[in-house]
């Protein structure tokens, strides 16, 4: 292992022998630094503004996925329980895209 005063003069002649590559190195380093905290920055934000956005849409607790079309006193059965606050019939489709 080198000893400071040594590697203090092996850094400081290798910085005057190639001052161009000094430089392109310190530059590279600085931009992938920006670029981590670039990106710990955007996923901070996105993770917690993506659960708030998702929140606010009130998601379904419970999804009932039935063979026949549902009528009014069906929905309105599904409605009366205690405890449920809200429902409604929707259709949906199932698809595929190759």
């Amino acid at each position: 292992m080198l000893e400071p005063i040594v590697r203090s003069r092996k850094i400081v002649r290798d910085i005057a022998l190639a001052p161009g590559r000094t430089v392109a190195m310190v530059v590279a380093v600085a931009v992938g630094g920006v670029a981590v905290g670039s990106s710990l920055g955007a996923y901070a934000v996105l993770s917690r503004e993506i659960q708030r956005s998702y929140l606010e849409t009130v998601p379904a607790s419970a999804t009932l996925q039935l063979e026949e079309r549902t009528t009014a006193s069906l929905v309105e059965a599904v409605r009366n329980p205690p405890g449920v606050a809200e429902a409604d019939a929707r259709a949906t489709i199932l698809a595929q895209v190759d």
